[in-house]
């Protein structure tokens, strides 16, 4: 059995290659975070407006298109980080599979008979696709979630 650390970095070994994807994705993610923590304080800033006795339209007109270009900016630089990652998880999985099945051509005839060819393919195929979303989702969303507690934390603060 491989010791957990071990497992880790022969994992990110296969990301090594494309760091600078995974640099840009995070740079996208923090954009990301920044857009979903200003959109409340935009709104927040826009009821404070519309509360007042006198309502200054042009400010709330403002505050409105604000709304709407962060909005936007977060759905764009969104889908091209997804883009990004989702490309760059193919790159490591087409690694892995490749190696995966150099590896089963070199299995003896005896470990065939022992391990049936269905029970194979599906393990083969469930662990890279679990692999797949670790390198796609799982890690980005990891961090742009801390990023938004921490982000939003300031902001309550502020």
């Amino acid at each position: 059995m491989m010791k957990d650390k071990k497992m880790f970095k022969r994992i990110f070994n296969y990301m090594k290659p494309y760091w600078l994807n995974y640099l840009v994705a995070l740079i996208l993610t923090g954009i990301v975070v920044v857009c979903d923590i200003l959109n409340p304080v935009v709104i927040g800033a826009s009821l404070k407006e519309v509360g007042e006795e006198v309502i200054n339209f042009n400010k709330v007109i403002l505050l409105f298109v604000i709304g709407i270009i962060l909005a936007l900016t977060q759905s764009i630089i969104q889908y091209f980080q997804t883009m990004v990652l989702q490309h760059t998880g193919q790159n490591v999985v087409f690694k892995m599979r490749k190696e995966v099945f150099s590896h089963i051509q070199c299995l003896s005839h005896n470990q065939f008979n022992n391990i049936p060819v269905g029970t194979l393919v599906t393990r083969v195929s469930s662990d890279i696709n679990v692999l797949f979303q670790l390198y796609t989702n799982v890690l980005v969303n990891i961090i742009k979630c801390i990023a938004t507690m921490i982000g939003v934390l300031i902001a309550m603060f502020l």
